[in-house]
């Protein structure tokens, strides 16, 4: 009898940590369809991160250049001041530079603008039809796997006699 109760209570531990594995929690429970297609849209995700990342780390660098260049611009401002003719020149000039690389940055801005807007957009699309599935573990196993690189492995070469 007490026999009987072991394998009872093995069972049902059983099924309950394999129900754990597919178990819903506030949404629904997806196909190995849906995981590819969600894993798809992670991985682009992933990619627009990056891209606008990149876009906002180069507008990073066009605002402190241009603030560099303020700060130039001023030291020039004291010269001109005094009424030294190439000095008023050179600030021309850099004016013009300095006019031309806040061009650049606010187009720059508009770009990563678009960009960010365009990964929210991706974003919410993915939370809306990947956000809160549960899928199998076996699907997800196998998704890792074929998703996975394989390695070749190299044969130990056999020396001759």
């Amino acid at each position: 009898m007490k026999y009987k109760m072991i394998c009872l209570l093995m069972a049902c531990l059983s099924t309950a940590a394999h129900a754990a594995d597919t178990a819903v929690v506030n949404g629904s429970v997806g196909n190995r369809e849906k995981l590819e297609i969600c894993q798809q849209k992670a991985d682009q995700l992933k990619k627009q991160g990056l891209q606008v990342d990149a876009l906002l780390k180069n507008n990073d660098g066009l605002y402190d250049s241009i603030r560099e260049t303020v700060s130039e611009l001023e030291d020039l401002k004291r010269v001109v001041a005094q009424g030294d003719i190439l000095a008023s020149n050179a600030a021309n000039s850099k004016i013009a530079k300095h006019n031309r690389s806040i061009l650049q940055y606010n187009e720059q801005a508009l770009l990563v603008q678009k960009s960010s807007d365009a990964y929210n957009k991706t974003v919410e699309d993915y939370n809306k039809s990947c956000g809160g599935k549960v899928f199998d573990k076996e699907d997800r196993l196998l998704l890792h796997v074929q998703s996975t690189p394989t390695l070749n492995v190299a044969k130990p070469v056999q020396q001759g006699n």
